[in-house]
Protein backbone atom coordinates (compact mmCIF):
# COMPACT_ATOMS: atom_id res chain seq x y z
CA UNK A 1 0.00 0.00 0.00
CA UNK A 2 1.15 3.65 -1.17
CA UNK A 3 1.49 6.09 1.76
CA UNK A 4 -1.62 8.35 2.40
CA UNK A 5 -1.68 11.48 0.32
CA UNK A 6 -4.22 14.00 1.20
CA UNK A 7 -4.16 16.04 -1.87
CA UNK A 8 -4.84 12.69 -3.92
CA UNK A 9 -7.42 11.93 -1.43
CA UNK A 10 -9.45 15.13 -1.71
CA UNK A 11 -9.20 14.84 -5.63
CA UNK A 12 -11.15 11.42 -5.04
CA UNK A 13 -7.91 8.85 -5.51
CA UNK A 14 -9.03 5.47 -4.13
CA UNK A 15 -7.91 5.49 -0.29
CA UNK A 16 -8.07 2.33 2.19
CA UNK A 17 -7.74 1.46 5.61
CA UNK A 18 -4.22 -0.54 6.52
CA UNK A 19 -6.71 -3.45 7.21
CA UNK A 20 -8.29 -3.16 3.66
CA UNK A 21 -11.62 -1.39 3.89
CA UNK A 22 -12.56 0.90 0.78
CA UNK A 23 -13.05 4.32 1.79
CA UNK A 24 -15.50 6.14 0.03
CA UNK A 25 -15.27 9.53 0.81
CA UNK A 26 -12.72 11.97 2.64
CA UNK A 27 -12.64 15.78 3.69
CA UNK A 28 -11.04 18.35 5.35
CA UNK A 29 -12.09 20.82 8.28
CA UNK A 30 -10.12 23.39 8.06
CA UNK A 31 -11.39 25.06 11.08
CA UNK A 32 -10.07 22.14 13.04
CA UNK A 33 -6.71 21.53 14.71
CA UNK A 34 -3.85 20.73 12.73
CA UNK A 35 -3.72 17.25 14.47
CA UNK A 36 -7.07 16.03 13.75
CA UNK A 37 -8.70 18.00 10.60
CA UNK A 38 -8.99 14.61 8.16
CA UNK A 39 -12.38 13.28 8.27
CA UNK A 40 -13.49 10.30 6.41
CA UNK A 41 -16.27 7.58 6.14
CA UNK A 42 -15.04 3.84 7.35
CA UNK A 43 -16.86 1.12 7.21
CA UNK A 44 -17.20 -0.97 10.15
CA UNK A 45 -15.92 -4.27 11.15
CA UNK A 46 -18.86 -5.71 12.61
CA UNK A 47 -21.31 -4.78 9.55
CA UNK A 48 -19.36 -3.76 6.31
CA UNK A 49 -22.34 -2.23 4.99
CA UNK A 50 -22.41 0.67 8.04
CA UNK A 51 -20.34 3.04 7.74
CA UNK A 52 -18.93 5.61 10.51
CA UNK A 53 -17.35 9.16 10.71
CA UNK A 54 -13.58 9.22 11.78
CA UNK A 55 -11.70 11.65 12.25
CA UNK A 56 -7.34 11.52 11.25
CA UNK A 57 -4.47 13.82 11.08
CA UNK A 58 -3.09 14.81 7.49
CA UNK A 59 -0.67 11.73 6.85
CA UNK A 60 -3.94 9.26 7.46
CA UNK A 61 -2.88 8.03 11.15
CA UNK A 62 -5.86 7.16 13.18
CA UNK A 63 -3.86 8.26 16.62
CA UNK A 64 -1.53 11.33 16.51
CA UNK A 65 1.21 9.76 18.83
CA UNK A 66 2.39 7.56 15.77
CA UNK A 67 0.95 4.34 17.10
CA UNK A 68 -0.44 1.96 13.97
CA UNK A 69 -3.68 1.19 13.63
CA UNK A 70 -5.72 -0.87 11.02
CA UNK A 71 -7.71 2.38 10.93
CA UNK A 72 -4.74 4.16 9.61
CA UNK A 73 -5.55 5.34 5.69
CA UNK A 74 -3.47 4.81 2.72
CA UNK A 75 -3.71 5.43 -0.89
CA UNK A 76 -5.21 1.99 -3.26
CA UNK A 77 -8.07 -0.14 -3.68
CA UNK A 78 -8.91 -2.76 -1.37
CA UNK A 79 -7.32 -6.29 -2.19
CA UNK A 80 -9.21 -8.60 -4.18
CA UNK A 81 -11.50 -11.25 -1.70
CA UNK A 82 -10.94 -14.62 -2.76
CA UNK A 83 -14.45 -16.06 -2.95
CA UNK A 84 -14.75 -19.28 -0.86
CA UNK A 85 -15.05 -22.59 -3.02
CA UNK A 86 -19.09 -23.18 -3.37
CA UNK A 87 -19.06 -26.39 -1.57
CA UNK A 88 -22.23 -27.73 -3.04
CA UNK A 89 -21.41 -27.44 -6.90
CA UNK A 90 -18.07 -29.53 -5.62
CA UNK A 91 -20.18 -32.02 -4.51
CA UNK A 92 -22.65 -32.26 -7.79
CA UNK A 93 -19.49 -32.06 -9.82
CA UNK A 94 -18.01 -34.93 -7.93
CA UNK A 95 -21.03 -37.09 -7.71
CA UNK A 96 -21.52 -36.37 -11.88
CA UNK A 97 -17.74 -37.55 -12.17
CA UNK A 98 -18.30 -41.08 -10.59
CA UNK A 99 -21.58 -41.40 -12.00
CA UNK A 100 -20.85 -41.21 -15.57
CA UNK A 101 -16.90 -42.80 -14.73
CA UNK A 102 -18.89 -45.99 -13.57
CA UNK A 103 -21.26 -45.69 -16.12
CA UNK A 104 -18.19 -46.00 -19.10
CA UNK A 105 -16.50 -48.32 -16.94
CA UNK A 106 -20.01 -50.38 -17.39
CA UNK A 107 -20.57 -50.07 -20.71
CA UNK A 108 -16.67 -51.53 -21.80
CA UNK A 109 -17.25 -54.63 -18.75
CA UNK A 110 -20.79 -55.20 -21.20
CA UNK A 111 -19.07 -54.97 -24.05
CA UNK A 112 -16.22 -57.25 -22.75
CA UNK A 113 -19.45 -59.68 -21.23
CA UNK A 114 -18.09 -59.04 -17.93
CA UNK A 115 -21.50 -59.59 -16.38
CA UNK A 116 -20.47 -59.73 -12.57
CA UNK A 117 -18.76 -56.74 -12.84
CA UNK A 118 -20.87 -55.30 -14.70
CA UNK A 119 -23.89 -56.09 -12.13
CA UNK A 120 -21.94 -54.38 -9.30
CA UNK A 121 -20.70 -51.52 -11.33
CA UNK A 122 -24.79 -50.72 -11.93
CA UNK A 123 -25.86 -50.92 -8.58
CA UNK A 124 -22.91 -48.36 -7.67
CA UNK A 125 -24.55 -46.11 -10.56
CA UNK A 126 -27.89 -46.52 -9.21
CA UNK A 127 -26.45 -45.47 -5.43
CA UNK A 128 -24.62 -42.35 -6.67
CA UNK A 129 -27.76 -41.34 -8.90
CA UNK A 130 -29.83 -41.10 -5.91
CA UNK A 131 -27.18 -38.28 -4.51
CA UNK A 132 -28.00 -36.15 -7.82
CA UNK A 133 -31.66 -36.83 -8.91
CA UNK A 134 -32.64 -33.39 -6.97
CA UNK A 135 -29.81 -31.20 -7.23
CA UNK A 136 -29.64 -31.86 -11.16
CA UNK A 137 -32.84 -31.76 -11.92
CA UNK A 138 -33.85 -29.02 -9.72
CA UNK A 139 -30.63 -26.77 -9.50
CA UNK A 140 -29.67 -23.68 -11.43
CA UNK A 141 -28.54 -23.10 -14.63
CA UNK A 142 -25.19 -23.30 -13.53
CA UNK A 143 -25.59 -26.19 -11.63
CA UNK A 144 -26.48 -27.94 -14.60
CA UNK A 145 -23.50 -26.94 -16.22
CA UNK A 146 -21.47 -28.19 -13.74
CA UNK A 147 -23.20 -31.57 -13.39
CA UNK A 148 -22.62 -31.66 -17.59
CA UNK A 149 -18.63 -30.75 -16.96
CA UNK A 150 -18.30 -33.69 -14.29
CA UNK A 151 -20.70 -36.07 -16.10
CA UNK A 152 -17.61 -34.84 -19.41
CA UNK A 153 -14.46 -35.47 -17.13
CA UNK A 154 -15.96 -38.99 -15.94
CA UNK A 155 -16.67 -40.23 -19.14
CA UNK A 156 -13.10 -39.99 -20.12
CA UNK A 157 -11.94 -41.07 -17.16
CA UNK A 158 -13.68 -44.05 -16.83
CA UNK A 159 -12.87 -44.91 -20.57
CA UNK A 160 -9.41 -44.52 -19.52
CA UNK A 161 -9.66 -46.84 -16.03
CA UNK A 162 -11.51 -49.18 -17.93
CA UNK A 163 -8.90 -50.00 -20.36
CA UNK A 164 -6.44 -50.38 -17.86
CA UNK A 165 -8.15 -52.99 -16.42
CA UNK A 166 -9.26 -54.92 -19.53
Amino acid sequence: MKPFNLEQALKGKPVVTRDGRKIERVWLDIDLDESYSVYAMVPLLSSPTEKNQRTFTRDGMYYNDGTESGHDLFMGKPPRQRKPINTERLALFSTAFVQVLLVSLNTILLAHKQIASSIAVAGLISYVWTFNVKRAAFGSHWDKIIYSLGAACGSGVGIYLAGLIL
